[in-house]
């Protein structure tokens, strides 16, 4: 039962604050729809950076298991994980917010030719 608990922290937590601070920065709110999309294309991305930078940093191997003796309920891994997950947290709307700021930008120049 912790182990379904942790997970759903590390998996949730993160995206959460990221689709805050997106509607903040975009000074909108969405519908929950649009919420829930979002929501999941933050996990993703953020699961994905995570990923990526422990294969790039050579963490060793995880295995996913519930029944209590995996690598991933170590307290080392998740304060690893969950210090990685925050920053990517926090990195991806603003990324998210520029891209479509500039695309934005892109297609308003074009319709004044």
């Amino acid at each position: 039962m912790y182990m379904l608990f942790l997970l759903a922290i590390l998996m949730v937590g993160p995206p959460m604050i990221s689709l805050l601070l997106y509607e903040r920065l975009k000074s909108q709110s969405y519908s929950n729809l649009k919420r829930l999309a979002l929501l999941l294309v933050f996990s993703f991305f953020i699961n994905m950076g995570v990923y990526a930078a422990m294969w790039l940093r050579g963490w060793e191997y995880h295995s996913w298991t519930l029944d209590g003796t995996s690598s991933m309920t170590h307290i080392s891994f998740v304060v690893k994980y969950m210090a990685l997950s925050l920053v990517f947290a926090i990195v991806i709307p603003f990324v998210a917010s520029l891209v479509s700021a500039k695309s934005r930008i892109k297609h308003d120049s074009k319709g004044d030719d």
